[in-house]
């Protein structure tokens, strides 16, 4: 039984490429990530972006459904989001 971070520092896992590093905001360091273990030569995995901070698309998805700046700001007021 290894520890988390043995797991994160074992060869094997290195090797085998199942983890990357992805910067976070607020942490010293990358995080690390698990990435797909599905292997395919004509579409590689990848990860695209980071996942995002609690909220912080909150405005963006308001909009995008038809509220305006100052809904947005009455919903923050209201304490709503």
């Amino acid at each position: 039984m290894l520890s988390p971070q043995e797991a994160l520092d074992n060869e094997h896992v290195r090797a085998a490429q199942l983890l990357a590093s992805v910067d976070f905001p607020g942490l010293d360091k990358p995080a690390p990530v698990a990435v797909t273990p599905i292997r395919m030569s004509k579409t590689p995995p990848t990860i695209r972006h980071r996942a995002p901070l609690l909220g912080e698309h909150t405005d963006s998805i308001l909009k995008e459904l038809g509220y305006g700046e100052a809904a947005i700001a009455r919903f923050r007021s209201e304490r709503v989001i």
